[in-house]
């Protein structure tokens, strides 16, 4: 005969009712959630109990998911309408009105234009535009340098930026004017010695960019020329802020409809929190200031007449024309 084993009973769960919110509907709890986040104080009621915010929230006809750290994934832009200049929030073919674009601080508001209907500008005004070199082992190899033990840095002029769709200039009597492909990371808070693991917390997105470089020019020492000339930084389309891995997108650079840059960004030597941890040692940069993070392999020549693209995995493509410069006098001539 078969012995039967008794076994303790097991209470049955209480709810908890120790906390004066636990009775409200997640919709309530959710509308007190977003005003205190806004006000910058911790909602009351979070320990004791998890609100779970929608995926997506609609704006009118639009729709808006949610990405990482559960802010609204907006491509952020900056446009032209006539003779107004303003920022936007674009969702599918519409720009919405969108206050601060700091981190996590802003919801779009109502349509402004459809997509078609603006001039988009460099989505940023940045102050300081930072930028890593021989940052692709591809390139590295390629160019036969030397592998970096740092990040090698230099800086951009904001002279330099221009939107898609802009002309970039090639110089008057400039042999060699090459493209470069790169990723950009766009700061969305103050950001001063940045813990690498951190990085995330600091970035408002990320858009394309092309490292326009007068390659005679830096030959022979002139980097504040080779890389500051005006239309030397284009940017653009928009500022994408959802974004999972900065490490692991697809990057490539066409010349008339032709790839000549094929990459990922998985082939960086020092990623996106590396570079930022770096650079933010030494450089306090603010909200709207960019990092460019290298280019791949494949850099190569542009001419007058030539139309370049950067096509970056789930951020977008930065389009900008060739065009040929007047010729210049000698200096302190007319």
């Amino acid at each position: 005969m078969r012995r039967r084993v008794s076994r303790p009973s097991v209470p049955k769960r209480r709810e908890r009712r120790d906390h004066p919110l636990s009775g409200l509907p997640d919709s309530s709890l959710l509308a007190l959630s977003s005003v205190c986040r806004a006000a910058g104080i911790r909602p009351p009621g979070t320990q004791a109990r998890q609100v779970r915010e929608p995926a997506s929230t609609t704006f009118g006809t639009s729709t808006v998911h949610r990405g990482r750290q559960g802010r609204c994934a907006v491509r952020l832009v900056r446009y032209r309408r006539a003779e107004h200049t303003g920022r936007g929030a674009l969702i599918g073919e519409y720009i919405h009105e969108m206050g601060d674009t700091s981190l996590g601080s802003s919801r779009p508001g109502p349509r402004i234009a459809a997509l078609d209907e603006v001039e988009l500008l460099a989505p940023c005004d940045p102050r300081v535009i930072v930028c890593a070199g021989s940052n692709y082992a591809g390139q590295i190899a390629e160019k036969q340098r030397p592998w970096p033990t740092q990040p090698p840095l230099f800086l951009k002029a904001p002279n330099a930026v221009v939107g898609p769709g802009a002309a970039v200039v090639h110089p008057a009597g400039l042999r060699r004017l090459e493209y470069e492909g790169e990723l950009a990371v766009v700061i969305g808070r103050t950001a001063r010695d940045v813990p690498a693991a951190s990085f995330a917390d600091y970035v408002l997105g990320y858009t394309c960019a092309n490292d326009i470089t007068a390659d005679d020019w830096r030959a022979d020492g002139q980097w504040t020329r080779a890389k500051s000339a005006d239309t030397f930084c284009p940017l653009g389309p928009w500022i994408e802020t959802d974004v999972a891995d900065p490490g692991a997108l697809r990057l490539d650079t066409l010349v008339n409809g032709r790839t000549v840059q094929d990459g990922s960004t998985a082939d960086m030597v020092f990623g996106v929190g590396e570079l930022l941890a770096f650079v933010t040692r030494w450089i306090t940069l603010q909200p709207g200031d960019v990092l460019l993070t290298g280019s791949p392999a494949g850099v190569g020549p542009l001419v007058p007449g030539d139309r370049v693209e950067v096509r970056i995995e789930g951020v977008g493509t930065l389009s900008n024309p060739v065009v040929g410069a007047e010729p210049l006098g000698e200096p302190g001539t007319t």
